[in-house]
């Protein structure tokens, strides 16, 4: 093996081993390191390996301490001390390298549309670290019950009140050229009277009035969906939140025509 390569293999587990040494996370992934290390071992670059074990079992002691809570299509949620670890699973069926570089895009993403909106005063929660490297995410753990699990049965005057916040919440969020793509009662916590809005995976920098009221649309046939017998009253209060004009609430009106006329 030449020289060049030598030195950059070198290179490479340097960097792993010192980000595993600057993050508290589980940062690069366990699978690049066993690549490096076989890679090594094949070529006789054995005095290399013994450091790369340090660095795995240093991620295994890491990771224990990571409660597993929600295995999902694009993500696993952790929980571990006042935060929420949000790391992206591979896709078997993607070409690693597409793979690679959409994980990486959509973590650096996610946290960067979260820090907008907190620096616009939302409620979301904070970033805390994240590592696009090992596409991992965290972030503040917002303590509270689902908005979805409440919706229906608190009383009325409550159910209104956060339903006009979450208008308010959208109409700044818009306001920044950001739409969340993904609103459902299921992405938002009420914690101390306060409706906040998680998950920003899916969410858009566009400053387009369709995909604005796209992201309306959206929101409200997920909530015709969840919460039918409230829907009318939430539906109303939200859009008095959001201060919707009459030209929102056409657009909003044309686009479900045009759902509706497309799944005929």
């Amino acid at each position: 093996m030449s020289s060049r390569v030598a030195f950059t293999l070198f290179g490479m587990l340097c960097s792993d081993i010192t980000s595993s040494i600057r993050s508290s996370m589980v940062l690069t992934s366990n699978l690049r390191l066993k690549k490096i290390k076989q890679f090594l071992f094949e070529n006789d670059f054995t005095i290399y390996v013994n450091h790369i074990n340090k660095a795995l079992k240093a991620r295994i002691k890491v990771k224990s301490k990571m409660e597993l809570f929600s295995k999902g299509a694009e993500a696993n949620l952790y929980k571990t001390d006042g935060a929420i670890v949000k790391e992206r699973v591979e896709k078997e069926y993607r070409i690693p390298e597409l793979d690679e570089t959409l994980r990486r895009q959509r973590t650096r993403r996610e946290a960067r549309y979260l820090k907008l909106a907190k620096d616009a005063g939302l409620d979301v929660p904070k970033v805390k670290s994240f590592d696009d490297k090992a596409y991992m995410l965290e972030i503040e753990r917002i303590d509270g019950v689902l908005l979805k699990d409440v919706f229906e049965d608190e009383p009325e005057e409550e159910a209104g009140r956060h339903a006009l916040d979450i208008g308010r919440f959208l109409k700044k969020l818009h306001a920044i050229s950001l739409v969340h793509n993904d609103l459902t009662t299921s992405n938002m916590i009420l914690s101390d009277g306060k409706v906040f809005m998680i998950d920003f995976g899916l969410a858009q920098h566009t400053r387009r009035t369709e995909d604005r009221a796209m992201d309306l649309v959206v929101f409200k046939k997920s909530l015709r969906a969840t919460h039918p017998k409230r829907f009318e009253f939430i539906w109303g209060r939200v859009l008095e939140g959001y201060g919707a004009d009459a030209e929102t609430k056409s657009r909003v009106e044309k686009i479900e025509g045009r759902v509706r006329y497309a799944g005929a």
